[in-house]
């Protein structure tokens, strides 16, 4: 984990960033937003922290509490998550691509095309920055080590801390412990 001109805080075991770029290389990341938002970062992956959240390489897991939207950056566009939702974003820089997976909740993406909605339990790539975004539908029970990882983690926060999560929200996602 790199942190590029930190600025850090410590609450019970928890590192808050501000004004920083979090880079991952053989390790995850995981923080909570000002409005207890759960973000995990995966392998390889950019974060940009010194403004408004933007994705610069790499694969995020957002959890959004109901307390607001968030919106994050990425080289193709602006993603804005709807509150209480879970969304997946991925970015390859090298090859100018956005994912974006919606496993609960709605997300709205704004390109150069225009905004697409993303609806829960649906996906959309763009390709380039004048590609067309087409929404697909995505099955959020399929995963990889990092959905894993991630999910474990949710459960953690949701037995051993307060969490924005309810079991309700987690049985939705259709994951399994």
């Amino acid at each position: 984990l790199t942190l590029s001109m930190p600025t850090l805080t410590y609450r019970e075991g928890v590192v808050a960033v501000e004004a920083a770029v979090v880079r991952t290389s053989d390790g995850r990341a995981e923080f909570l937003t000002a409005d207890d938002s759960v973000v995990h970062l995966d392998l390889h992956t950019a974060l940009d922290l010194s403004g408004r959240p933007r994705l610069v390489d790499g694969r995020v897991f957002v959890r959004t509490t109901a307390a607001a939207w968030m919106d994050v950056d990425t080289p193709l566009g602006r993603v804005h998550l709807m509150p209480s939702g879970a969304y997946s974003l991925m970015v390859d820089a090298a090859r100018s691509r956005l994912l974006l997976s919606v496993a609960v909740g709605s997300a709205r993406l704004d390109t150069s095309y225009g905004v697409t909605t993303v609806p829960a339990r649906a996906m959309t790539m763009v390709t380039g920055t004048t590609a067309i975004p087409f929404v697909t539908p995505f099955d959020p029970t399929r995963w990889d080590p990092f959905e894993l990882w991630s999910d474990s983690r949710a459960l953690q926060l949701a037995h051993g801390a307060a969490s924005p999560w309810t079991p309700a929200q987690l049985a939705r996602l259709g994951r399994r412990q």
